[in-house]
């Protein structure tokens, strides 16, 4: 199985000496589906054990975009800013380039369309004080928050692949100081479909310069959970929605 899922992930970038798996005769055009002209690394982390592709990339830290929606709805849990997955922020009436942004959002809503609005409403009611000291309680990434809100869109914040995945295996296993109910509130938040019996929860981020794109999560199926990071840096498509497609598409395929 642990063969299976590195040779996946190898061919799937086409980058199989920086796996360290064996080389495969399987032509380009049979994974080149999944990658769709782009470039990017993935991290997938089961069993105790790492995949990675492109080794060199899952350890470059790079802004974390709307993936920190992540961090923002459990930090707005636990200062009491969100009490649920229902807690509703009034719209400013500021129009936004998304007409589903121009209204009144639950904290369900808002993850789901990725409202930055409605997240730096979150952000300003905790304060950058309580927040920054959050970002530096979990550890995540460079725990750089010096820039002004919002310091994780193409700011002051980063992380790697591998770091996200890190942390989400640490939060997803009640590994970090955060109230077990936030964490499933927000498992909750983050469900996205049923592939092949099994469960996948994610968070996509695009940054503006259209050089970053994430699609971060888990996948749970039989009590098992494969965590994963994927990032596009460079293509045709660099977004968090072609990220996340690329991630059903293997799931879908392999897993």
């Amino acid at each position: 199985m642990k063969k299976s899922i590195c040779l996946l992930i190898c061919l799937f970038f086409g980058l199989i000496t920086l796996c360290g798996c064996k080389k495969d005769n399987t032509p380009e055009q049979s994974y080149s589906k999944y990658f769709e002209n782009n470039s990017g690394c993935a991290v997938f982390f089961k069993n105790n054990e790492y995949y990675i592709c492109n080794n060199e990339m899952a350890n470059i830290q790079k802004s974390p975009c709307s993936t920190f929606k992540i961090v923002l709805t459990l930090a707005g849990l636990k200062y009491g800013v969100l009490q649920n997955e229902n807690t509703v922020i009034k719209w400013d009436g500021e129009k936004r380039y998304f007409d589903e942004w121009n209204k009144d959002l639950s904290l369900k809503e808002a993850f789901n369309l990725s409202a930055v609005w409605y997240f730096e409403k979150v952000a300003n009611e905790i304060g950058k004080e309580k927040l920054a000291e959050f970002v530096n309680k979990i550890s995540y990434g460079n725990k750089n928050t010096s820039a002004e809100i919002p310091f994780w869109l193409d700011s002051s914040l980063k992380i790697s692949p591998k770091e996200q995945v890190n942390f989400l295996k640490n939060l997803f296993e009640y590994k970090l100081d955060i109230d077990n109910q936030h964490i499933e509130t927000l498992k909750e938040i983050m469900r996205k479909d049923i592939i092949n019996g099994g469960i996948l929860y994610g968070k996509t981020g695009t940054s503006g310069d259209g050089n970053n794109g994430w699609f971060v999560g888990f996948y749970e199926k039989d009590n098992e959970k494969t965590y994963f990071a994927i990032n596009l840096s460079a293509g045709e498509n660099v977004s968090g929605k072609q990220a996340e497609k690329t991630t059903k598409n293997i799931i879908t395929d392999y897993f």
